[in-house]
């Protein structure tokens, strides 16, 4: 039996859809859904790959990722910590200053590794995002004293 099939390109069989012109690609069949990482053969990887890219196409495109990217999503969980920013189903603002102050401290440190590899855009990006969060910060822990 063998451990490769062909696909129409979205996840089905070939054969199985209507348009005999379909892209085929071949596919590894998912023999151990559960292994472990320790227990994982090359097929399990690739399977658990495959399925990761047919998940991500699912929900539509998204952006590539870059360094830019990478800083404005630590920026946000900083924001959403600070509750300048919300998460789907969690309260408005609340505030959790501990994790805010470890997520600045994490672009921090990713600022100063990255000193002198970061272009003229990113460099800007990461000494704006740092000044805005820590002006935040300070406001938003001025605040909650006062409560």
């Amino acid at each position: 039996m063998s451990d490769e099939r062909k696909t129409d390109g979205n996840g089905g069989a070939s054969g199985n859809t209507p348009d005999s012109n379909a892209s085929t690609e071949t596919r590894k069949d998912c023999h151990n859904p559960t292994a472990s990482p320790e227990t994982a053969t090359d097929n399990d990887r690739e399977c658990a790959k495959q399925k990761a890219e047919e998940q991500a196409s699912k929900m539509g495109k998204m952006p590539p990722i870059d360094f830019s990217t990478l800083a404005f999503s630590l920026a946000t969980q900083a924001l959403v910590h600070m509750g300048q920013a919300r998460l789907p189903g969690q309260p408005e603002g609340e505030v959790n200053l501990p994790m805010a102050k470890q997520t600045i401290d994490i672009i921090t440190m990713l600022e100063t590794k990255t000193k002198g590899n970061l272009n003229e855009t990113e460099a800007r990006l990461m000494q704006n995002l740092l000044y805005d969060l820590r002006t935040r910060y300070v406001q938003v822990a001025k605040r909650t004293q006062k409560d």
